[in-house]
C-alpha cells in the first residue's frame, strides 16, 4: 500500500461521502474551512491499485511554545472495515508530516484500540460527541412523527399554530444568530467559538457543489427565537450548532426548527438526520456531560436511533511532554 497527500477534491470527497453515515468533518470543504481559520491541514490517503482504502483529514492544533498535536475528527476512515490499515497511516503521519513539536495525534470514532505493541496510546474523552441520534429519512413524515415522544409531536403541532416564520440562509453574516448563540452560551454554560469562526462558515462553506451548509432561523414578529446550523454531506444531514432565545419559549420555536430541518433533509434525498450529539444513557459513562442533560432529552424526544460513534484515543509520540500538558490542564481546573 502506498501513502500520499491527496489534493484531488473529487477523489477525496467520493471516498468520504461514500461512507455510511458520512462525516462532514472529513469532507474536503471542512478542511478548507479549517485552513481559512488559520490551521494547517493535510489529507492523507493509502492506496491499493490506485484506489483509496484508508484516509484521514489531519488538522494541526497549536498548543504554544512550539508544541502542537494532530486531530482527525471522526477519523481516519477505511474501506470495508479494514481497521488494521489505520496503523500504517499513523506511521506515515509520524515519519512524513509530524515535526519535533508534534506531541500526539488524536483519533476519533474508532471501533478498535491501536495495537499496544506498536503504539503508546491513551483513551480519552471525545472532542466531537461520542454518541448521537439518527433519524432514518427513508421513512414517511407520518412514520417519523409516530416514532416521536407524544410531547414532542404536541410541541411541533403547537409551534405550527403560533404564526412563526422560518428563514433558511447560508451567506448572510451572523447577527440574530450570534445574539442567540451568546444568550444560549451564557444560559447553558457552553463555550462558543469566536464570531470570526461563524462568519468564515458563511464565506467558505456556502454554495458548494456537493456539500450543503444552511442556517435555519425561526422568528415571531421579526424577533429571532431559534437558530440551527446544519451541514449536509454524503448521506447525512447534521445539526451542528443551535441556540434559542429566553423569550417566547411557550411557542416552542426549537421544535418547529428541528421538524422543518428534518423535512428539508428528507426533500434533498439524505438518508440520515444526525442530531449532532447526545448523552449516553449511563450517567457513569465517561462521555456523559451533565450540562447536556436538557438538550439530550430534547433530542431523544424525536425518536431516532441511538448511535455510539466509537472511541477516542491519543497516540502519544512525546510521552514526557504529553504528561506535562496533562498536569498543566489539571492545574488550570484547580485555579
Amino acid at each position: 500500500m502506498e501513502f500520499s497527500l491527496v489534493e484531488d477534491k473529487k477523489n477525496w470527497n467520493d471516498f468520504m461521502a461514500g461512507q455510511t453515515h458520512a462525516q462532514f468533518l472529513q469532507s474536503y470543504e471542512w478542511g478548507e474551512f479549517q485552513k481559512k481559520f488559520g490551521r494547517r491541514v493535510w489529507r492523507v490517503g493509502g492506496f491499493e491499485n490506485n484506489q483509496l482504502v484508508v484516509a484521514g483529514q489531519v488538522i494541526e492544533h497549536y498548543l504554544g511554545l512550539g508544541q502542537g498535536y494532530f486531530y482527525l475528527p471522526r477519523g481516519p476512515l477505511v474501506l470495508n472495515n479494514q481497521e488494521s490499515l489505520k496503523e500504517d497511516l499513523f506511521v506515515f503521519l509520524k515519519k512524513n508530516i509530524a515535526n519535533y513539536g508534534t506531541v500526539f495525534v488524536k483519533i476519533e470514532g474508532q471501533i478498535l484500540a491501536p495495537d499496544k505493541n506498536k503504539f503508546l496510546f491513551k483513551r480519552v474523552k471525545a472532542v466531537q460527541p461520542a454518541n448521537t441520534m439518527l433519524l432514518d429519512l427513508t421513512k414517511t413524515e407520518e412514520e417519523l412523527l409516530a416514532k416521536m415522544h407524544q410531547k414532542t409531536r404536541y410541541n411541533i403541532r403547537l409551534a405550527s399554530k403560533k404564526n412563526l416564520d422560518l428563514k433558511i440562509t447560508d451567506t448572510e453574516k451572523f447577527s440574530d444568530e450570534w445574539k442567540l448563540l451568546k444568550a444560549t452560551g451564557k444560559r447553558d454554560k457552553i463555550s462558543l467559538h469566536p464570531l470570526k469562526y461563524y462568519h468564515l462558515m458563511n464565506e467558505v462553506l456556502a454554495n458548494q457543489e456537493k456539500f450543503i451548509y444552511k442556517k435555519f432561523l425561526v422568528f415571531k414578529d421579526a424577533e429571532a427565537l431559534a437558530v440551527g446550523v446544519f451541514m449536509g454531506f454524503g448521506d447525512t444531514f447534521t445539526y451542528v450548532h443551535g441556540a434559542s432565545s429566553d423569550k417566547n419559549r411557550e411557542v416552542m420555536a426549537p421544535y418547529l426548527l428541528q421538524w422543518e430541518a428534518i423535512k428539508f433533509a428528507k426533500s434533498w434525498g439524505y438518508r440520515y438526520y444526525d442530531f449532532g450529539g447526545v448523552n449516553p444513557v449511563d450517567k457513569n459513562d465517561q462521555e456523559y456531560r451533565p450540562r447536556w442533560e436538557g438538550i439530550s432529552r430534547f433530542k431523544y424526544g424525536f425518536g431516532g436511533e441511538f448511535l455510539n460513534c466509537g472511541a477516542t484515543f491519543d497516540i502519544i509520540w512525546q510521552p514526557k511532554i504529553y504528561q506535562l500538558l496533562n498536569w498543566l490542564k489539571k492545574i488550570r481546573r484547580w485555579i
